[in-house]
């Protein structure tokens, strides 16, 4: 899948006019050596491209891009969200995470997410993600406080915040299996209610 996406993104490229190109490679060369910009920033300036496919409720496999002829510094800040390319869930970056993505390269990087569209299938590793946006406000707060909790708090907080759920929705939504086959909530109530107080502790309304 990655290679299909290489190939399209050199097509494209290779599409632009040589004016294009050097116009690109000419405003990459405003940014600093040393400074660390925005995933977000460097997406919507056409620096990098973004790509992903589904891994689980906790991660993607993302596809960074550096298309410009300069070395790039990235910060992958908690709020950013990789856009479904599909009827799945978006997924929400949960940690910060810094990388430097050298001219003309692509990384392939495991990414801590969760799933911010309960009422959506959630991604398997046949889904895939094209590029990137900012969640609102509320929940960037909510994310930027609980980005070192446990992946099952915030994803109990993200669908608290994003679908309104309550505790029981969110217990009997999100279940697993066993070895035995008994069935049971993937979701602790201590889980929930860690999620809960970071809410209130940032007057957040909820339902949990």
């Amino acid at each position: 899948m990655f290679d299909s996406i290489k190939n399209k993104l050199f097509r494209r490229k290779e599409n632009l006019s040589k004016d294009q190109i050097d116009a690109l490679n000419k405003k990459a060369q405003q940014l600093s050596p040393v400074q660390e910009y925005d995933l977000i920033d460097l997406y919507k300036m056409g620096f990098v491209k973004a790509f992903a496919l589904g891994q689980s409720i906790t991660h993607v496999k993302a596809e960074l891009i550096n298309i410009s002829d300069r070395d790039i510094r990235i910060k992958i800040n908690p709020g950013t969200y990789f856009v479904s390319g599909g009827n799945h869930q978006n997924m929400v970056v949960r940690n910060h995470r810094k990388i430097t993505l050298p001219a003309n390269t692509t990384d392939n990087i495991l990414v801590a997410a969760s799933c911010i569209n309960a009422d959506r299938p959630i991604p398997t590793q046949q889904d895939k993600f094209h590029g990137l946006d900012r969640v609102p406000d509320k929940l960037q707060r909510f994310l930027d406080h609980a980005s070192h909790l446990d992946p099952m708090v915030v994803q109990a907080g993200v669908w608290a915040i994003t679908d309104r759920y309550s505790e029981n929705d969110i217990r009997s939504h999100l279940v697993n299996q066993d070895q035995f086959g008994t069935r049971g909530s993937a979701i602790s109530r201590g889980q929930i209610e860690e999620a809960r107080r970071v809410l209130n502790d940032l007057n957040i309304p909820h339902r949990l």
